[in-house]
């Protein structure tokens, strides 16, 4: 977050400084699911069944990530068939209608595409300037004492304090634990208890009375 560079806080604010300012111009209609868009280059519009978006420009309709459009396949994924690694049924309950929050969804990542073309020459330029610069050896690594790794630095972290939650649980840790009874075994009444022949604990006088029964 920086006001000052054009960083505002907060998803809407950035949304709101996306230039081109992407609009959701014409509806898409509610009973139809198209498969596909149709992009007008003259117009700088985006087509999806009756409903239109823009600005678009052509390098936002063509950006490829790994050699994936992006834009194509954030569509196959809503409106295509189930993955090939669909293991459940639910995988197969697909959508039969254009949902209305897919509308700012796809607002949304138009106006990522739209920032990620206006950084792209900067993105090349950092990168041959990396490819470029000198590469750091072991042996000068070395030379400055950083290899080989001290065994004080080889040593796994502290845990954090118990005062420092952990991000995204904060109000869980300072909770009263559950008031958990300890289990208890039922006791069974005399008359359901089995009977057993008691052992005894001394071995000459079980061995005399094993041969006391052998006794005619």
């Amino acid at each position: 977050m920086d006001p000052v560079a054009g960083r505002p806080g907060g998803p809407q604010e950035v949304w709101a400084t996306a230039q081109l300012a992407i609009t959701y111009r014409r509806q898409v209609g509610r009973d139809e699911l198209p498969e596909s868009f149709v992009y007008d280059s003259d117009r700088l519009e985006l087509h999806f069944g009756q409903g239109v978006f823009g600005a678009v420009t052509q390098k936002m309709r063509d950006y490829q990530v790994s050699g994936q459009n992006v834009l194509d396949g954030w569509l196959k994924r809503r409106t295509g068939p189930p993955s090939r690694r669909a293991i459940s049924q639910l995988d197969h309950i697909r959508p039969e209608r254009w949902l209305p929050a897919w509308s700012e969804e796809l607002q949304y990542a138009l106006s990522v595409l739209w920032h990620l073309v206006e950084l792209q020459s900067a993105q090349n330029e950092l990168l041959d300037r990396v490819l470029m610069s000198p590469l750091v050896s072991v042996a000068e690594l070395q030379r400055r004492n950083v290899l080989p790794v001290p065994d004080n630095a080889q040593r796994s972290a502290p845990a954090p304090p118990q005062t420092d939650p952990i991000p995204g649980t904060e109000g869980f840790e300072g909770r009263e634990p559950h008031a958990v009874r300890p289990l208890t075994v039922e006791k069974s009444s005399p008359a359901d208890a089995p009977t057993r022949p008691r052992r005894s604990r001394n071995p000459s006088a079980a061995q005399s009375s094993r041969g006391k029964r052998q006794d005619p």
